[in-house]
């Protein structure tokens, strides 16, 4: 059953790319809502288990480790995590999605590029998701849902956008020639090309440690210097941060209370800063994908 999930997400990813191009949908926060409902209940539909939980902060706030969403995937008590920043850059009639301010060094979109450092430390998938409005089947990036840029990708460009924040046309030729499909990014963390399964207990400490550390700059951040910038760490955290105490969207069990999956997918978005949360339970999974998880649990090769 693993193996039905990067098809099931990339399917939904499509759909509600339709709906975006109709203006159905009119920002990333709808888009992404839309995207992990339609995959939750594609999953529920073929007879597994999914989770949704989602905050609903003011849209003025950062994210403490730049990141939109997360997606968790779980398969006999391991996990993996699929982070991501969603961006609509205008792939069609270019619009100003970045920002930088004055006398600062670093865009906003690039700081929140530097923040998925600790995510990475931790053997998340992480990068940006570039939303395409314009009619599916269009040349250069998927030509069906959005298009992923992986983590390491971005930090390539990071000293070309020193001093100025991102274009359009940044994108467009970062997306053309590193882009990949949701597709395919799942299937990389389903095969373990990508991305560290952990258990749930480490996974918990793990989101402790990030609380703790939210105000320290990542290793990238130190790298390009952000120490020296006009912004400090602190100053971005006191300005984004998104406060603890915000509305929140559950999907109740049968009884109306709050399952555990649900308890620990409000913590991952306290804890990262992100406003969407989804988990995937995979009970029945293939052998060799099994023995996949396991070996690179254990660290080895795979």
């Amino acid at each position: 059953m693993l193996s039905l999930l990067p098809s099931q997400i990339y399917t939904a990813d499509a759909v509600t790319r339709r709906d975006l191009v109709s203006k159905a949908l009119i920002d990333e926060r709808a888009y992404i809502a839309s995207w992990m409902a339609r995959t939750r209940d594609l999953w529920r539909y073929i007879g597994l288990s999914s989770y949704a939980v989602t905050l609903q902060p003011p849209t003025k706030y950062e994210i403490k480790y730049g990141v939109d969403a997360v997606v968790v995937v779980k398969v006999h008590g391991l996990m993996k995590f699929f982070a991501f920043e969603a961006k609509r850059p205008g792939m069609g009639v270019s619009r100003d999605f970045d920002r930088k301010k004055k006398g600062a060094v670093w865009s906003r979109f690039s700081q929140q590029i530097m923040r998925q450092n600790a995510l990475q430390k931790m053997g998340w998938v992480t990068g940006a998701l570039f939303l395409d409005e314009r009619p599916q089947n269009s040349a250069l990036f998927d030509p069906l849902g959005s298009t992923f840029v992986p983590h390491a990708d971005l930090v390539t460009t990071l000293p070309a956008m020193s001093g100025k924040a991102w274009k359009a046309k940044d994108v467009r030729l970062l997306a053309g020639s590193k882009g990949i499909s949701v597709m395919d990014v799942l299937r990389q963390l389903v095969i373990c090309v990508n991305g560290t399964p952990t258990s749930e207990e480490r996974a918990e400490q793990a989101l402790i440690n990030l609380l703790l550390s939210s105000d320290k700059l990542t290793d990238l951040e130190k790298e390009f210097g952000v120490e020296s910038d006009t912004r400090t760490a602190a100053k971005v955290l006191e300005e984004f941060a998104i406060p603890m105490a915000v509305p929140m969207i559950f999907e109740r069990s049968e009884d109306g209370s709050i399952t555990k999956h649900e308890k620990f997918l409000t913590g991952l978005l306290h804890a990262t800063g992100a406003y969407h949360g989804a988990m995937f339970v995979v009970d029945e999974v293939e052998p060799e994908l099994w023995s996949s998880w396991e070996a690179r649990n254990r660290g080895e090769a795979t």
